[in-house]
């Protein structure tokens, strides 16, 4: 992780089944997730059981979705998962 402050880190995750993909994450924010879980590979379990976390919770509502029925977009998911990541790394923060 040393790249320059102003940069953005690609986590790469599996989505779908094992489809091989990736997020995007600030390096900021990327640096205090490794501090908080211990280390890169830690980082990168977290970021893919939250991944797996939020497909699960996308599929178990379009089950209860009826066709025809108006839906709001999701955000995508990369900031998805940085929103996650903030309220873990931010936890007991007052």
């Amino acid at each position: 992780m040393g790249a320059p402050r102003d940069e953005i880190v690609r986590i790469g995750i599996t989505k779908n089944g094992g489809q091989p993909s990736s997020i995007s994450m600030d390096l900021y924010l990327a640096e205090a997730l490794i501090k908080k879980v211990g280390g890169e590979k830690e980082m990168a379990q977290w970021v893919q059981k939250v991944v797996s976390d939020l497909e699960r919770e996308d599929n178990a509502n379009a089950l209860g979705t009826a066709i025809g029925t108006q839906t709001h977009a999701k955000s995508g998911l990369s900031r998805r998962v940085q929103r996650a990541t903030l309220r873990y790394v931010l936890e007991g923060v007052n």
